[in-house]
């Protein structure tokens, strides 16, 4: 019964005070909950810095590893290469067949070594830069290099990778005809492929500038906080801000040598042939060749005769053309006047025109009162004076423009007001001095005893006036 009762308010719709207060506290608790969680999840999705640095780490050591292999498989096919052609030489002095040497056989297994664990190496380079990607943020949890179109990119590099001396081709040739003398030879595959090989060398590059400061995990955080997309191009801008002759000389220095061995495998077969005169096995006769082609020079003493040698000069040369004009922007860079220079520059400038000035005023001094002595004894005046008083004229009012143009550069608001005021202080200085000067001679000259003095403060008294208004207007606009 006196549960009953009790309930009587609950079965009428009647809800107590205690009961609503119980339930909008729960309202709340489960609102902040939501919260919560979502804060949670937000913060699951913030990049760690530690992380990212960790998977960033990783991503260079793949990029490492592959350069290593690179380096291998470029030493190794140039030894190859020229340990076969020692081969070939030494077989046609005592005209043999041409062997194939077990050092050169096993040079061709250890270069195809080098160029699967260049592979391997790349697949692994892309897979550790898409985790790194994913732990940043930049690609969802579930992206594959298929859906993010890095697949089509790392098949394209394993194509590249692909074509390299090996044992397969060792002793296989195709006959060319050279474009000068309409003479045939022999080109190894091997040698085409060697050729082809050197073009991984962009690569290479690649690697190097991942490598570089200018691209770690803290450089690609800074990129995305101001917008920049942290590219190869950005981290070659940094480098060539940074060391603009070193970054210069290293790539002339690289392509010297890459473009000489080049022309070295383009144009030896043709001398083995006795089809040209040039000597190219001579490798620094391909880099005289190499270098004077770079700077646009070409002195004709040393040229291609085949069509891959003539292939690899037009490359150079463009490529020549490329440096040059990087190290004319290096040079115009480097001359240029920072701010501090600049303003240090034009204050000499201004003494400069300050110290002519006054040489050229007093020249004119000395011209004019030459044309007064004359004329105050009758005398004629000498016209070559006058034209060389009106010449210094002239020259003192274009020192002068100069002196006003150059007066204004490189100095704040409160040097400009400063130096307005010393003008005027020295032109009222100069006033009341010529006016000395004219009142003294008018008393010499009527022979009276007057007072100078009063006459000359008389008479600068509008000077001083206008320079105190001056004055005060200068003092109130720097206020």
């Amino acid at each position: 019964m006196l549960n009953r009762i009790i309930n009587i308010p609950q079965r009428l719709g009647i809800r107590s005070k205690t009961i609503e207060d119980e339930e909008s506290i729960a309202r709340a608790n489960k609102r902040r909950k939501t919260k919560l969680n979502a804060m949670a999840a937000t913060i699951g999705t913030l990049e760690s810095g530690r992380i990212t640095n960790w998977y960033f780490h990783q991503w260079r050591m793949k990029e490492i590893g592959g350069l290593i292999f690179s380096v291998i498989a470029f030493g190794l096919s140039a030894i190859q290469y020229e340990a076969h052609y020692q081969d070939i030489n030494l077989a046609t002095k005592i005209n043999l067949p041409i062997p194939i040497s077990l050092s050169s056989m096993s040079l061709l297994i250890l270069i195809s070594l080098s160029a699967f664990g260049q592979m391997t190496m790349r697949v692994l380079r892309y897979r550790a830069m898409l985790n790194y990607f994913k732990k940043r943020n930049i690609y969802p949890r579930n992206a594959t290099l298929y859906n993010t179109g890095y697949m089509k990119t790392l098949i394209f590099e394993l194509l590249m990778i692909l074509p390299h001396p090996n044992v397969l081709t060792q002793g296989m040739s195709i006959t060319l005809t050279s474009p000068f003398n309409k003479k045939d030879y022999e080109q190894g595959i091997n040698d085409i492929l060697n050729l082809i090989q050197l073009l991984q060398v962009i690569f290479m590059v690649r690697m190097m500038l991942t490598l570089s400061y200018y691209y770690n995990g803290s450089s690609q955080r800074i990129m995305s906080l101001t917008s920049i997309e942290p590219n190869y191009m950005f981290v070659t801008k940094c480098l060539f801000k940074t060391y603009p002759f070193g970054f210069i000389g290293l790539l002339f220095i690289t392509s010297i040598l890459i473009f000489g061995f080049a022309l070295r495998i383009c144009e030896r077969p043709l001398i083995r042939s006795g089809s040209s005169e040039i000597d190219y096995q001579d490798y620094t006769n391909c880099i005289w060749n190499t270098l004077i082609t770079m700077t646009t020079i070409g002195y004709g003493d040393y040229y291609p005769r085949t069509i891959y040698g003539r292939i690899i000069a037009v490359c150079t040369g463009i490529w020549g053309i490329f440096l040059s004009s990087l190290l004319v922007t290096a040079l115009v860079e480097t001359l240029r006047f920072e701010n501090t220079e600049q303003r240090a520059f034009t204050i000499m400038q201004r003494l400069q025109a300050k110290t002519e000035m006054k040489e050229l005023a007093g020249k004119i001094i000395r011209q004019a009162m030459q044309i007064s002595r004359a004329k105050s004894k009758g005398e004629l005046v000498d016209e070559g004076v006058s034209i060389e008083m009106i010449g210094n004229l002239y020259d003192l009012k274009v020192l002068r423009s100069v002196y006003l143009e150059k007066i204004n550069e490189g100095e704040t608001v409160t040097e400009n007001l400063n130096r307005d005021m010393e003008l005027l202080k020295s032109d009222v200085k100069q006033m009341k001095q010529m006016i000395y000067t004219l009142i003294l001679k008018e008393n010499i000259a009527s022979g009276s005893k007057r007072d100078i003095t009063a006459e000359v403060t008389q008479a600068s008294s509008p000077l001083r006036a206008k320079n105190s208004k001056s004055n005060t207007v200068l003092t109130e606009n720097a206020k």
